[in-house]
């Protein structure tokens, strides 16, 4: 199949339009200085997406202004994945373990991660992160940060270490039982060192009613530096 290429500088917006959002199942090739705007409806690429950085600019641009972008396809790439000036949700389903950009959550959207991605991730203030995916990079969070969802409990894993930076939310769901992650409640697991700066405050999402006992909020593998605000 021949691929739809969004060149540097050039832009590609999808609209709902007559009853229908946009499903694409072509390859789509986005050149870094190159942006995709999701300007209504909930869009899908389907078709395996790359983000290039054969400029040498880096940014691979996504503007999600309603409702919702999701990449089903595979992502791959060494182009950065930067979400800016977004109000609504770009969700990565597909596997992205051969993407290794990084992704840049710009002050406000959500960015949803529900596989695999080969990179890191940095949100910042006003934005959000969600899903319950793992990401094989470095993560830095100074925004929200909600494993599983909003009301939808969920392990989020940060395989190669995590910063909770002073301005960062940690949010966990949590239900009637005890029972470590998975279905049963929010977990953010760290592989590697968990580094709390600046003592943020994690903050719990009784999704049913509590029980008596010891909930545990995070995990991680190596060694823990800081502290937090509280809970």
């Amino acid at each position: 199949n021949c691929s739809l290429n969004i060149l540097s500088g050039a832009n590609m917006k999808f609209y709902f339009d007559d009853g229908s959002n946009v499903f694409i199942k072509k390859p789509v090739v986005l050149y870094d200085s190159g942006t995709i705007y999701n300007e209504t409806g909930s869009n899908t690429i389907a078709g395996p997406l790359v983000l290039t950085n054969t400029g040498a600019s880096g940014y691979c641009v996504f503007e999600i202004s309603a409702t919702s972008l999701t990449v089903s396809g595979p992502m791959s790439g060494s182009g950065i994945l930067w979400m800016q000036a977004s109000t609504a949700p770009l969700i990565i389903n597909g596997n992205a373990s051969a993407f290794t950009g990084g992704a840049l959550i710009y002050s406000g959207g959500t960015f949803t991660l529900n596989n695999i991605m080969g990179s890191g991730i940095t949100n910042q203030a006003g934005s959000a992160l969600t899903g319950t995916g793992a990401a094989n990079g470095y993560m830095d969070v100074s925004g929200a940060f909600i494993p599983g969802g909003s009301n939808v409990v969920g392990t989020f894993t940060a395989a190669a270490g995590l910063t909770l930076e002073s301005t960062s939310t940690p949010i966990i769901n949590l239900t009637a039982t005890t029972a470590v992650g998975g279905t049963h409640n929010s977990l953010i697991a760290v592989t590697g060192n968990l580094t709390v700066n600046g003592s943020p405050t994690i903050l719990i999402d009784p999704i049913s009613t509590l029980v008596n006992g010891t909930y545990t909020l995070m995990t991680y593998t190596g060694s823990m530096f800081g502290a937090f605000g509280g809970a």
